[in-house]
């Protein structure tokens, strides 16, 4: 009996603890998310290797992305790390470098809602990247719109 009472103790203590400290759907005491992950590249040339703090989220052609989704990536929380190495037609300059964001992203628990499931990762020209929170697929963003409106303008 005096078992029984500890177990339901060390339980109450738990359930407890997420209600104070913020315990959300997807976040453990270990500061981390789980989210599925949607690549989106803004870019006039493939992205290859793509390393969201170490861990490969995909691939993306020129201005592509946001089609496939990598689902179950362990995200810690805190800064964020995005690296990408170029591709494109063979001969072109910087094929095969690699490249990281030159912007700080973090991500916070404060950030995260309990409905969020997905994160999107938004690559740009200029080097900078941006990650996005969303319950559903997540869509472009604003600048990645202007970006495409611009070349579509370009391209006529």
């Amino acid at each position: 009996m005096n078992s029984r009472r500890r177990f339901v103790k060390h339980v109450s203590t738990l359930l407890l603890s997420c209600t104070l400290f913020g315990c959300k759907k997807g976040i453990s005491m270990e500061s981390a998310v789980v989210l599925d992950v949607v690549l989106f590249n803004y870019v006039d040339r493939a992205i290859i290797d793509v390393l969201l703090n170490g861990e490969d989220i995909g691939v993306a052609g020129p201005y592509g992305g946001g089609s496939g989704v990598l689902s179950g990536v362990r995200i810690p929380l805190g800064a964020q790390r995005l690296t990408w190495r170029w591709d494109g037609p063979e001969g072109m300059p910087g094929n095969g470098d690699t490249v990281a964001a030159i912007n700080t992203m973090t991500l916070s628990p404060t950030q995260i809602s309990a409905d969020d499931r997905y994160l999107g990762v938004h690559v740009y020209p200029d080097r900078t990247a941006e990650l996005t929170l969303s319950p559903h697929l997540p869509e472009m963003t604003p600048k990645g719109e202007q970006i495409y409106r611009e070349k579509r303008r370009n391209d006529r």
